[in-house]
C-alpha cells in the first residue's frame, strides 16, 4: 500500500507534540468511542492521574482542514501547502491556576514547531512562502467527554513536494511554469465544524 504524505506529516507533528512535557496523550487523528469510560482513557494522564485522588484529562490530536497544490514546472513537480489544527486539552482546575500552566505548555508547542521548521525533515517547510506558522486560532473552556476543560486549537502549515513518476505525466498541457491548482478542503464539514466539541450529547459522552 502507497504511504501518502499526509501520514508522514502527522507522525512528524505527532513527534513534535510528545517531545513537550505536558501534552499527555498524543493522538494521530481525532478519536471516538460511544462509550464514555473508553472515551475518557483515550485522553486521561495516567501519570498525573497516579499522584492525585481526581483524574486529569491531558491530550491533543492533529487534523488536516485544507491543502492546496501549486504545479511548479510543466511535467511533473508540485508543491503542497497543507493546513492542519492541533486541538489539545487540560483538565480545568481553577485551585490550581491551569490556566496559566496550560499556556505554558502552548506556547513550549508553539516554540517547538518554531525550531523545528522542517519537522525532521519530513517537509520543506512550516507556512506560506516559508514563513513560521504556528498560531493559536481559539481558546476556550468546553465540556470534553463530561469534563470541564480547557480548549486550544493551534494552526500550522507544511510545505511539502510531490514529484510524479515519468509514466505518469500529463500529455497536453500549458506551456507554464507556474499552474495554480484549485485548493480542496477535507475533513469534518463546516455545518459541523470544531464547535461540535463543545456538546458531546450527540456522541453520547456528556454525562447525564
Amino acid at each position: 500500500m502507497k504511504i501518502y504524505d499526509h501520514r508522514i506529516i502527522r507522525r512528524a507533528i505527532k513527534d513534535v507534540l510528545e517531545s513537550v512535557a505536558g501534552t499527555g496523550k498524543v493522538h494521530l487523528y481525532e478519536r471516538y468511542s460511544s462509550n464514555s469510560g473508553k472515551f475518557k482513557a483515550l485522553y486521561l494522564d495516567d501519570k498525573d492521574s497516579t499522584e492525585r485522588s481526581d483524574d486529569i484529562i491531558s491530550g491533543w490530536y492533529i487534523r488536516r482542514v485544507a491543502t492546496k497544490d501549486t504545479q511548479v514546472n510543466r511535467d511533473s513537480h508540485h508543491e503542497v501547502s497543507t493546513d492542519w489544527e492541533l486541538f489539545g486539552y487540560r483538565s480545568m482546575k481553577d485551585d490550581e491556576a491551569s490556566e496559566l500552566e496550560f499556556d505554558d505548555v502552548i506556547d513550549a508547542v508553539m516554540d517547538r514547531f518554531r525550531r523545528d521548521e522542517y519537522l525532521g525533515n519530513s517537509v520543506i517547510g512550516l507556512g506560506e512562502g516559508r514563513n513560521y506558522s504556528p498560531r493559536i486560532i481559539t481558546q476556550r473552556p468546553v465540556k470534553f467527554g463530561g469534563y470541564t476543560c480547557h480548549e486550544v486549537r493551534i494552526g500550522i502549515t507544511t510545505l511539502s513536494h510531490v514529484d510524479l513518476p515519468e509514466e505518469e505525466w500529463p500529455g497536453d498541457h500549458p506551456q507554464s511554469d507556474l499552474t495554480q491548482v484549485e485548493s480542496h478542503n477535507f475533513g469534518i464539514s463546516p455545518e459541523i465544524g470544531p464547535d461540535h466539541i463543545d456538546d458531546y450529547t450527540r456522541v453520547g459522552l456528556r454525562d447525564d
